[in-house]
């Protein structure tokens, strides 16, 4: 975790360096307190994310974005960081670059209007709805609908955040779990499992998909192989077939877990990944950069 720490901080400080145009336009607007006396910071890392500024008085996340948010796989990165940091209490506003460069002043009234709104929500924690507010009192999204592209059962924590700062969610899944065309790469990969040094999850479905294939008994082949979990509920799915997880990082993201591999050593093995159709390619091309090889097999 220290390593990885270190890692976004001086990531942080190498993006200050190469802030985009639009970034460098606010940043004047904002920096030494000139807006509303409110203080902001500049790639600021908060959790295992950068943010473009934040205000911590406001609990304010300000994102500054070009046209690379419109490509799919930041969309789908996007999702999950603006929803992990809005489960953890922080406010967001999303600005686009052309509006910073035809109207500055429009996109510093939004940022003031949150100091007029009521005082910034708690952290809530996972599972946990928040209080409704006081009658009179302004919760920043009041008054605002907001479509969740994922199903209710896998979005709830999400649509309580949403909720309990006022807002109306509507879920609208987008992407169904569904087998794949055709079994026969995972269960070829499976029947030559002795091959593999480990295996990597990412995700609860592809657990349970892996581990339900017809005719195949893999405790016995797995329970002396290197078995990575992203995070403490895939760890869990994982255990429910009586096998025992290696590790799994503090921080629950593929470049975390990618870090962790890392400090136990990688070099020369190879490694199942059953996986989803739309996973990222970070945790692949990472571990093959450090001299692993990775079988992906879609599940």
């Amino acid at each position: 975790m220290k390593a990885y720490a270190q890692y976004i901080i001086k990531l942080a400080r190498a993006l200050r360096k190469c802030s985009t145009v639009a970034e460098k336009m606010l940043w004047k607007k904002l920096r030494n307190r000139s807006l509303g006396g409110l203080k902001f910071k500049r790639q600021h890392p908060i959790e295992r994310y950068i943010v473009d500024f934040y205000c911590d008085e406001l609990k304010l996340i300000v994102e500054v974005e070009g046209g690379i948010h419109n490509e799919q796989k930041q969309i789908l990165y996007d999702r999950v960081k603006f929803r992990d940091l809005a489960l953890s209490g922080h406010n967001i506003l999303r600005i686009q670059n052309d509006e910073v460069f035809k109207d500055i002043n429009s996109v510093l009234e939004k940022i003031i209007n949150y100091k007029n709104l009521s005082p910034s929500p708690s952290p809530i924690r996972r599972g946990e709805r928040m209080p409704l507010s006081k009658p009179g009192v302004r919760l920043p999204l009041s008054g605002k609908t907001i479509l969740i592209t994922r199903s209710k059962e896998q979005a709830k924590d999400f649509i309580q955040a949403i909720e309990s700062r006022g807002g109306n969610a509507i879920s609208f899944p987008t992407i169904s779990i569904e087998d794949p065309d055709s079994w026969k790469e995972c269960d070829d990969a499976i029947k030559n499992i002795s091959s593999f040094d480990g295996i990597i999850f990412t995700s609860q479905n592809a657990v349970n998909k892996f581990f339900t294939r017809p005719n195949y008994s893999l405790h016995s082949a797995l329970s002396s192989k290197l078995i990575f979990s992203v995070g403490e509920k895939t760890k869990s799915a994982i255990e429910k077939y009586n096998l025992n997880v290696t590790t799994i990082p503090e921080v629950y993201t593929a470049e975390s877990l990618g870090e962790t591999m890392r400090s136990l050593g990688v070099e020369g093995k190879r490694f199942l990944f059953p996986r989803g159709n739309l996973g990222r390619e970070v945790l692949v091309e990472m571990l093959n950069s450090l001299g692993a090889v990775v079988k992906p097999v879609i599940v």
